[in-house]
């Protein structure tokens, strides 16, 4: 899936797992190569601008998910791929420092420090590229074989950049239809999609529920679905 992640969290989590007695490796698991890292500069200035918002901060995880998603459709990501050819990076690096080295500056902060963030880099890559790879063609392949394929989501509509309580949402699309474009095997690849909707709505964040209804049954007060499924 071409959505933006943290090579160094993901590191730390396959870590306890690896700990836990479970086997990851190249035959169960794989990253995409054209996916967009979450690098510790989006980090910084989610929790820069949360900060500065005050009341009317949104309330974001300060993962720095929302800044790297700003910098994939900027077209300025550092992606996957570009681990395996860190030494020739100076252009694209150019084009995310001027970026990040402006925003920063209006919070009072240093530019981006580059040598440490490629070294940094340069620390991650030889655990990202492990796993790197046309992930789309990996997928098509089983799924011509015949392999049965699913597709999990983490996040409900509502959290939807689209569809979801703007602007009290996540920064990607959540919705079932994103699993096609989203792995690159088109919208033929999702045969069977299950809603899950719970009975009750919680948020993490600054987001307002939206109101609920009750009904009192026999048995006592019941707090029915705040929301419609999609």
């Amino acid at each position: 899936m071409a959505w933006c992640w943290d090579p160094w969290h993901l590191k730390s989590e396959i870590e306890k797992l690896e700990g836990q007695g479970v086997v990851i490796n190249t035959e169960n698991f794989a990253i995409a190569d054209n996916c967009p890292l979450i690098l510790p500069l989006h980090r910084d200035l989610d929790g820069l601008r949360e900060t500065a918002a005050g009341s009317g901060k949104i309330g974001t995880t300060g993962r720095g998910i929302g800044p790297a998603y700003e910098d994939k459709v900027g077209r300025r990501a550092i992606r996957v791929c570009d681990l395996a050819h860190l030494d020739a990076l100076d252009a694209q690096l150019d084009r995310l420092c001027a970026h990040h080295d402006a925003l920063r500056a209006g919070f009072g902060q240093p530019p981006v420090d580059r040598a440490a963030l490629l070294a940094e880099l340069k620390e991650i890559a030889p655990f990202v590229l492990q796993y790197a790879q046309p992930v789309w063609r990996r997928l098509n392949k089983v799924r011509k074989a015949g392999a049965r394929i699913l597709f999990e989501g983490a996040q409900g509509v509502l959290l939807d950049v689209d569809h979801g309580t703007y602007p009290f949402v996540t920064s990607s699309n959540t919705v079932s239809g994103t699993a096609a474009s989203g792995s690159g095997l088109g919208p033929a690849s999702t045969g069977f999609v299950l809603g899950i909707v719970k009975a009750y709505t919680t948020r993490v964040g600054s987001a307002r529920s939206r109101p609920s209804w009750r009904m009192k049954p026999a048995s006592g007060w019941v707090s029915a679905a705040m929301n419609s499924a999609r």
